[in-house]
């Protein structure tokens, strides 16, 4: 998981005044260890959680059907 957020910065944006992205957060992760990581840490929030959740979930089915 990559998590980004908008950022408007001059030194992000090579001097010009537009909003880029920047990378917040790499994550690697087994699902088994979900439990494990600290949502509150290194720019990540509770409903992150959530998200990867729905993602795994959405794979499993993906790979089932």
């Amino acid at each position: 998981m990559i998590k980004y957020i908008k950022v408007r910065s001059k030194s992000k944006t090579e001097g010009k005044v537009k909003a880029t992205k920047a990378k917040i957060a790499e994550i690697y992760f087994r699902e088994s260890e979900l439990d494990s990581i600290d949502f509150l840490k290194e720019g990540l929030a509770l409903i992150d959680k959530d998200v990867i959740i729905d993602m795994i979930n959405d794979l499993k089915n993906t790979a089932t059907s």
